[in-house]
């Protein structure tokens, strides 16, 4: 077990509007979730992938 670690700095660190990436530690407990996926492309846009159903 790790222990506990509070930051009480995130708010001046990540004020509202910040963009962030958020990497899961696994893609199915993530993906499973969402309808389509946010794909960030080189030049910064965003490019959108519906999602495969039917395993």
């Amino acid at each position: 077990m790790f222990p506990l670690c509070i930051d009480h700095d995130i708010k001046q660190r990540f004020p509202i509007g910040t963009r962030l990436r958020i990497l899961p530690n696994h893609a199915c407990a993530t993906g499973a979730q969402h309808p389509q996926y946010g794909a960030l492309r080189p030049d910064g846009g965003i490019e959108l992938w519906p999602r495969f159903y039917g395993w």
